[in-house]
Protein backbone atom coordinates (compact mmCIF):
# COMPACT_ATOMS: atom_id res chain seq x y z
CA UNK A 1 0.00 0.00 0.00
CA UNK A 2 3.00 2.27 0.33
CA UNK A 3 3.43 4.88 -2.36
CA UNK A 4 -0.17 4.70 -3.51
CA UNK A 5 -0.16 0.99 -4.44
CA UNK A 6 -3.60 -0.52 -4.20
CA UNK A 7 -4.73 -3.21 -1.81
CA UNK A 8 -6.72 -6.25 -2.91
CA UNK A 9 -10.46 -5.48 -2.71
CA UNK A 10 -11.67 -7.31 0.42
CA UNK A 11 -14.81 -8.89 -1.06
CA UNK A 12 -14.96 -11.23 -4.05
CA UNK A 13 -16.63 -9.42 -6.95
CA UNK A 14 -14.89 -6.09 -6.34
CA UNK A 15 -16.18 -2.56 -6.07
CA UNK A 16 -18.24 -2.66 -9.25
CA UNK A 17 -20.50 -5.34 -7.80
CA UNK A 18 -20.87 -4.43 -4.13
CA UNK A 19 -22.13 -1.00 -2.96
CA UNK A 20 -20.30 0.91 -0.24
CA UNK A 21 -22.25 2.47 2.61
CA UNK A 22 -20.51 5.16 4.61
CA UNK A 23 -21.48 6.86 7.83
CA UNK A 24 -24.15 4.54 9.23
CA UNK A 25 -25.72 5.90 12.42
CA UNK A 26 -24.00 3.22 14.53
CA UNK A 27 -20.58 4.01 13.10
CA UNK A 28 -20.97 7.76 13.50
CA UNK A 29 -22.01 7.24 17.13
CA UNK A 30 -18.82 5.20 17.64
CA UNK A 31 -16.64 7.75 15.83
CA UNK A 32 -15.92 5.24 13.08
CA UNK A 33 -16.73 7.31 10.01
CA UNK A 34 -13.53 6.18 8.28
CA UNK A 35 -14.69 2.55 8.00
CA UNK A 36 -17.05 1.27 5.32
CA UNK A 37 -19.86 -1.25 5.07
CA UNK A 38 -19.56 -3.27 1.86
CA UNK A 39 -23.04 -4.55 1.04
CA UNK A 40 -23.08 -8.18 -0.05
CA UNK A 41 -25.04 -11.38 -0.20
CA UNK A 42 -24.88 -13.75 2.75
CA UNK A 43 -21.97 -16.16 2.35
CA UNK A 44 -19.89 -14.17 -0.17
CA UNK A 45 -16.19 -14.66 0.59
CA UNK A 46 -13.97 -11.94 2.06
CA UNK A 47 -10.29 -12.04 1.31
CA UNK A 48 -7.02 -10.71 2.70
CA UNK A 49 -6.35 -7.23 1.30
CA UNK A 50 -2.57 -7.73 1.70
CA UNK A 51 -0.05 -10.33 2.79
CA UNK A 52 0.07 -10.31 6.57
CA UNK A 53 -0.43 -12.07 9.89
CA UNK A 54 -3.72 -12.71 11.67
CA UNK A 55 -3.66 -10.88 15.01
CA UNK A 56 -7.25 -11.52 16.07
CA UNK A 57 -10.03 -13.91 15.11
CA UNK A 58 -13.33 -14.93 16.64
CA UNK A 59 -16.38 -13.32 18.17
CA UNK A 60 -15.73 -9.67 18.98
CA UNK A 61 -19.08 -8.63 20.44
CA UNK A 62 -20.61 -5.81 18.39
CA UNK A 63 -18.23 -6.65 15.54
CA UNK A 64 -19.45 -10.26 15.47
CA UNK A 65 -17.26 -12.91 13.88
CA UNK A 66 -14.18 -10.95 12.91
CA UNK A 67 -10.59 -11.11 11.73
CA UNK A 68 -7.76 -8.61 12.09
CA UNK A 69 -4.82 -8.67 9.69
CA UNK A 70 -1.58 -6.74 10.25
CA UNK A 71 1.55 -6.10 8.19
CA UNK A 72 4.48 -3.71 7.90
CA UNK A 73 5.30 -1.95 4.66
CA UNK A 74 7.22 1.16 3.68
CA UNK A 75 8.11 1.93 7.29
CA UNK A 76 4.45 1.91 8.34
CA UNK A 77 2.36 -0.55 10.35
CA UNK A 78 -1.01 -1.47 8.84
CA UNK A 79 -4.09 -3.12 10.30
CA UNK A 80 -7.28 -4.25 8.57
CA UNK A 81 -10.38 -5.33 10.48
CA UNK A 82 -13.15 -7.43 8.92
CA UNK A 83 -16.45 -7.74 10.85
CA UNK A 84 -19.91 -9.35 10.85
CA UNK A 85 -18.82 -12.68 9.41
CA UNK A 86 -21.00 -15.72 8.86
CA UNK A 87 -18.03 -18.14 8.81
CA UNK A 88 -14.29 -17.73 9.40
CA UNK A 89 -11.64 -19.53 7.35
CA UNK A 90 -8.57 -18.56 9.39
CA UNK A 91 -7.73 -20.91 12.21
CA UNK A 92 -5.43 -19.12 14.62
CA UNK A 93 -3.75 -15.91 15.69
CA UNK A 94 -0.26 -15.80 14.22
CA UNK A 95 -1.32 -17.48 10.97
CA UNK A 96 0.35 -15.94 7.88
CA UNK A 97 -1.95 -15.24 4.92
CA UNK A 98 -1.44 -13.98 1.38
CA UNK A 99 -3.34 -11.22 -0.42
CA UNK A 100 -6.52 -12.69 -1.88
CA UNK A 101 -6.61 -15.64 0.54
CA UNK A 102 -10.07 -16.46 1.91
CA UNK A 103 -10.60 -15.16 5.46
CA UNK A 104 -14.34 -15.61 5.99
CA UNK A 105 -17.80 -15.06 4.57
CA UNK A 106 -20.21 -12.14 4.73
CA UNK A 107 -22.94 -12.25 7.32
CA UNK A 108 -24.59 -10.13 9.95
CA UNK A 109 -23.19 -11.43 13.21
CA UNK A 110 -22.69 -8.96 16.05
CA UNK A 111 -24.58 -5.68 16.12
CA UNK A 112 -26.13 -5.37 12.68
CA UNK A 113 -29.59 -4.89 11.23
CA UNK A 114 -29.99 -7.56 8.52
CA UNK A 115 -32.81 -5.58 6.91
CA UNK A 116 -30.97 -2.23 7.15
CA UNK A 117 -29.51 -0.34 4.16
CA UNK A 118 -26.50 -2.63 3.82
CA UNK A 119 -28.27 -5.90 4.73
CA UNK A 120 -25.64 -8.60 5.02
CA UNK A 121 -22.32 -6.81 4.71
CA UNK A 122 -18.64 -6.68 5.49
CA UNK A 123 -17.56 -3.91 7.82
CA UNK A 124 -14.01 -3.03 6.73
CA UNK A 125 -11.68 -0.79 8.73
CA UNK A 126 -8.14 0.12 7.67
CA UNK A 127 -5.46 1.77 9.82
CA UNK A 128 -1.99 3.03 8.96
CA UNK A 129 0.23 3.71 11.99
CA UNK A 130 -2.89 3.65 14.22
CA UNK A 131 -4.65 6.32 12.15
CA UNK A 132 -7.89 5.29 10.47
CA UNK A 133 -7.84 5.56 6.71
CA UNK A 134 -10.61 5.87 4.16
CA UNK A 135 -10.46 2.36 2.66
CA UNK A 136 -11.54 3.67 -0.74
CA UNK A 137 -8.29 5.63 -0.96
CA UNK A 138 -6.29 2.37 -0.86
CA UNK A 139 -8.50 -0.15 -2.65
Amino acid sequence: AAGGAKLTYPVEGGSARWPVYRGSAAHIADGQTAAVDLANELGVIWVACHDGVITRRGDAGDCGLSVELEWDEGGSHWRARYCHGHNLYVWMVGQAVNAGEHLGTVGYSGRTIPTGPAGAHLYFLLEKDQVRQRPEDWL
